[in-house]
Parts: structure tokens; sequence; C-alpha cells
């Protein structure tokens, strides 16, 4: 019988860790802090079960997590260019919340929020949060409600659904660390993007506003090739985000697709991604130094990836860019799926 457990408290809050679970196994633990993905376990190709998800084994070390592991992100992930942004004629200056600036909805978002539990069964998980008005720097009291739910043929779906007291901005991500293998790096991965168009960014990390074909650069992924094979390119962006990590376009907002594959050798794992997005984020944990993560294990540079399927980043900025703006009191909708499966078996999609 499905059953959360306690992961702690704070400031006197009950927080809880939920189990999902299918009839093949596959278990998915979430915790409503942050709504994040604590851990995935599926099975290999040899019939054994592992996580493949990197995380902490404590509520405290989530709460002192620089790298937002397994979190969900929002009011809008990613930076904004100088912190800020205009609407209806009002600039709202966003937190700092790093050294280098505003960073994914900064420390009131949605990575940091223990979220309210609507629903809970065995194969199903909704939880709310309400981001007050200029929590951060945003406008609009948003009120977002996120379900997850993990079927028989190890699909697991995120779908969000968000209304706002104002005219405000949102861009919805999801951020859990991959490692198909379970253990060591990801740059024998065989990834497929489909985007033939990447956002260009400028040396403070933020979108130009301009696209750049992917042919003949590092960030071609349309035919499938190994994470590392150009990861250490000369490529300006690749130089300045020490890997990738960086936005994909992949198609019309609203349109469901497959976005991107991506499988591992010795395990036989598979993950597909599907999405209504128009853009995706793949990062591939560059930034993890010397993190001590779930059983002391040490998260090392290139450890995990992240697969962030979202609308343009900075778009609030970038005119040439799709807008991000919700209208008051009208119910904006998305999904994004993750289906696991096996090289030689059964593949989703």
């Amino acid at each position: 019988m499905y059953k959360e457990t306690l992961f702690g408290l704070i400031n006197g809050v009950s927080v809880y860790l939920f189990k999902l679970e299918n009839t093949k196994g596959t278990e998915v633990k979430i915790t409503n802090y942050g709504a994040r993905i604590v851990a995935i376990l599926t099975h290999d190709q040899f019939g054994d079960k592992g996580d493949i998800i990197l995380g902490y084994d404590t509520l405290a070390d989530y709460q002192n997590d620089k790298h937002y592991l397994g979190a969900v992100v929002g009011p809008c992930p990613g930076r904004l260019s100088e912190n800020k942004f205009t609407l209806e004629g009002v600039e709202y200056l966003l937190e700092k919340n790093t050294p280098s600036g505003h960073l994914h909805g900064g420390s009131k978002g949605f990575s940091f929020a223990i979220w309210e539990v609507l629903e809970y069964s065995d194969n199903r998980l909704t939880l709310r949060h309400q981001h007050r008005h200029l929590d951060s720097g945003y406008p609009g009291n948003i009120n977002v409600e996120l379900t997850y739910a993990l079927d028989n043929q190890n699909v697991l779906s995120m779908k969000s659904k968000v209304f706002s007291d104002r005219r405000a901005i949102f861009n919805i991500t999801y951020h859990p660390y991959f490692n198909l293998k379970g253990q060591g790096d990801i740059l024998d991965n065989t990834l497929t993007i489909h985007g033939e168009k990447v956002v260009d960014m400028g040396i403070d990390w933020s979108p130009s506003g301009h696209l750049l074909s992917v042919e003949d650069t590092p960030f071609d992924f349309r035919t499938a090739k190994k994470i590392g094979k150009d990861i250490e390119s000369s490529h300006q962006m690749i130089k300045l985000t020490s890997g990738y990590d960086q936005a994909w376009i992949v198609g019309e907002k609203g349109n469901m697709k497959t976005v991107a594959s991506i499988s591992e050798p010795s395990s036989g794992r598979v993950l597909n991604l599907r999405s209504d997005m128009p853009a995706l984020v793949f990062y591939t944990g560059n930034f993890l130094h010397g993190i001590r993560g779930k059983q002391n294990t040490e998260y090392k540079k290139h450890t995990g990836f992240c697969m962030e399927p979202q609308q343009y980043p900075d778009a609030a900025n970038q005119k040439n860019f799709p807008s991000v703006i919700i209208e008051p009191n009208r119910i904006y909708e998305s999904e994004t799926q993750y289906c696991f499966s096996l090289e030689k078996k059964f593949r989703c999609f």
C-alpha cells in the first residue's frame, strides 16, 4: 500500500518522501520540498535494479544544495539578462542569488518551496505551490499544480497547470541529474537531440537573442553521437560553460514530440524525452566538483546530465523569442515525459 515517509522538518513543517511504483517494478521517489525527484530505480539489461538519479540522503542536504539536484525550476529557469526584465512598462529587478546574478528563479523559487500535497496514490502524485507576488522579484501570485504519474510502460509524466492573478512571466523546467549506469561519468552515453538550432549566448552566459545552426558545430546531435566526442571542443560556448549547457530549439510550443534520446552501453538503459516545450537545455554536470551525494558518493564533473525542456531562455528580454507572458486568470498547461527502456527490448516513442 502506498504511504508517504517523513523526510524531515523545515521550520516545524513536515516534509515527505513519496514513492510511485508500476507493475514492472520501476520506482520513482519524490519529495514535496522543491517537488524534487529524489530517486528513479529501473532495471538494466541484466535484470538488476539500480538508482539512476543523483541526489542526497537527507533533507538538510537538499536545503543546502547549490546544484538543483532533482528540482522543479521556476518561475524562470536559467539566467535573465542583467537580472531584470520589463513588463507593462514596469522594470522588475530580480534577486541576485548567486555571485554571477539571478539563477533558476532565486532563493524563493519553486526549487526551495514546500509544496502542498493534493493527491497521492501508488502511481500518481499531485503537488501545488503558490509563488507569491514579488518573491525573488517576480510579479504575480502564480499558482502551480504539478502531477507526476508513472504508467506501466515505464513512462514518467510531469503535467503542470498554472494561472496567475496578474500578467506575469512563467517558464517551468525539470532538473534531475541522470546517470543511466548509476556510477562513473556520462561521456560514453550516446545522445540524439532533434534540434537544428541552438541559442547563442554571450560571455555573461545570457542569450544574445540570436539562434545558431548546429551544422558543423559540437552542438549537432541530429545524428546520434557520444556525449564526450566534442565536449572538449574549442568552440567559445563550450569553453564558456566547460561542457554542454546550451539550449536547443526542438519544435513548436504546445506540440508534443520526441525531443531527445540517450542510451548507456553497459547497462543497456535508454531514456527518451518527449515534451510540448519548444526548447531543451542539455547540461553535462560541468560544475559538479567534489559534491557528496547518496551514500557519501562523490559527484564529479560529468557524473550526471540534465535534460531541461522549457520555453526559450531569457524570452522576457528577447523580442525575437516567443513570449513567456501569462495573462491573468487563464490556465496554462504543459507536459514532459521521460520514458525508460532497454536498448535490446521495448523502445517507447
